[in-house]
């Protein structure tokens, strides 16, 4: 035979289920990256140009990010062919990329230049490959309200949610 809770422990329980907090659900992963989206900043600080053929990309501190980036992470998406080439590294780290590298001079064209935007986090934590990864993408086109590739990420982003 079971006894009933002391009034004591009824107290004690009350309390404690009081001091819980509620749960909030989210019903799906779909739901979740469209609550997150706002929340998002551009991760992108300052934007530097240079020439392509004086670029070290031995360095692991260089990420393809922008329509570079896109185009590798997207089957359908292609950039134009006079578009400039776009590479993100850690602001912290700009310096021993800057030091290998000399200014642009105007007259170059899309093709023999790059731009080197500087992050406020460091890339390599949230990728494992050579590119931006796509939430990080996804925020630095938030600003830029390219609804095509904003749409293109939304796509790939939810194919690895698998939603």
């Amino acid at each position: 035979v079971m006894n009933a809770p002391t009034k004591k422990e009824k107290r004690k329980a009350d309390r404690a289920a009081s001091r819980t907090r509620a749960q909030y659900l989210i019903p799906d992963q779909r739901q979740y990256w469209e609550n997150g989206k706002k929340y998002l900043f551009n991760p992108i600080g300052d934007s530097h140009i240079f020439t392509q053929n004086r670029i070290n990309y031995d360095t692991g501190l260089l990420y393809r990010s922008s329509y570079t980036a896109l185009e590798d992470l997207s089957e359908k998406y292609a950039a134009k062919p006079d578009e400039y080439s776009y590479f993100a590294c850690y602001d912290k780290s700009f310096s021993e990329v800057y030091n290998n590298q000399i200014p642009v001079f105007p007259t170059m064209t899309p093709k023999d230049t790059a731009f080197i935007e500087t992050m406020v986090y460091d890339p390599s934590l949230l990728t494992n490959t050579d590119a931006l990864d796509p939430v990080s993408l996804y925020a630095y086109f938030l600003d830029k309200d390219d609804k095509k590739a904003l749409a293109e990420l939304d796509r790939i982003i939810e194919r690895k949610l698998k939603v």
